[in-house]
């Protein structure tokens, strides 16, 4: 069995800095997330595509200045997924949102800022 789903995801969250010194921030964040099932094939036969899901998101992050407006970051996150509920088997796309809705990842990445 192949299966191919394309999702569309919005990310919001809003970070508030809880400890600033020098060009180290320790920051936390929280906020959703919606993802939009836009098309899927299930054994090259289309599947029903309209499943949105809703995830809420807390974050903790540490960032450090390399220079003005640039710096590294390292962010653990958590989110859980809500699901959407009265579904019926051959119904919705299953996937590894619908398997786990809970997911914790590490981010790592490079921040800009203008100021």
């Amino acid at each position: 069995m192949t299966q191919r789903a394309d999702y569309l995801g919005i990310p919001l969250h809003l970070d508030w800095a809880a400890l600033q010194g020098g060009n180290l921030t320790l920051y936390l964040g929280a906020g959703g997330e919606a993802w939009k099932c836009i098309g899927a094939k299930l054994d090259g036969a289309k599947r029903k595509a309209g499943d949105t899901y809703l995830s809420a998101i807390g974050l903790a992050g540490l960032k450090y200045d390399l220079l003005k407006g640039v710096g590294i970051f390292l962010e653990p996150q958590y989110s859980h997924t809500f699901l959407p509920s009265g579904r019926k088997d051959g119904e919705y796309v299953p996937s590894a949102i619908s398997d786990s809705p809970d997911n914790f990842s590490f981010r790592v990445g490079l921040s800009f800022s203008i100021k």
